[in-house]
């Protein structure tokens, strides 16, 4: 747990290059696990120029364990950013179809919003309806909902955003991740 409150915090003073060691050290410490490309991946994800090596560690990620919605998001968002919806949508909806995805309604809404931006209106309703059904106090689904509704075009789209902040849940020493 460590590590990853170091790489937090190396990141909050814009020290991204030791931010990376960091991580790349917990890689080495505890192994290729989902968390740890996880925690590599998000160390690289304050710099453009490491795009690349930032979707090859959330990539592994998610292939050790496809579960993870952290990963799932901050990939999505980079495709998103460089204005690849296609393989944003693909991604999240790979993340949906898993019903045991932890954090599936911020997948759900990240979904919901990248189908709003390229005008599958419909589509994004259905989702933003059944997250609130799942979860009746979901602002971020009630407001996309109401966006849709109202205009159908709004750009506004930010899986990591809307997921709050990283939740981490990275296993103690002999843990199975």
């Amino acid at each position: 747990m460590a590590f990853i409150g170091l790489v937090l915090c190396l990141l909050e003073c814009q020290n991204k290059r030791s931010a990376e060691l960091v991580a790349l050290s917990m890689l080495k410490t505890v192994g290729h696990t989902a968390r740890a490309h996880m925690l590599c991946g998000f160390s690289l994800s304050y710099d453009e120029s490491n795009r690349k090596r930032m979707c090859s560690y959330l990539s592994k990620a998610l292939s050790l364990d496809p579960t993870l919605s952290q990963p799932r998001l901050l990939l999505a968002k980079s495709y998103g950013n460089n204005d690849d919806y296609d393989k944003a949508i693909e991604i999240l909806e790979a993340g949906v179809s898993l019903a045991s995805s932890r954090g599936s309604l911020s997948v759900r809404n990240a979904l919901a919003d990248a189908l709003r931006i390229v005008g599958r209106r419909k589509d994004a309703m259905e989702l933003y309806t059944e997250t609130l059904r799942l979860d009746p106090d979901s602002s971020q689904a009630l407001i996309g909902l109401q966006e849709v509704e109202a205009t159908g075009d709004t750009q506004h789209w930010s899986p990591v955003d809307s997921m709050g902040e990283y939740e981490f849940d990275l296993p103690v020493a002999g843990g199975d991740n």
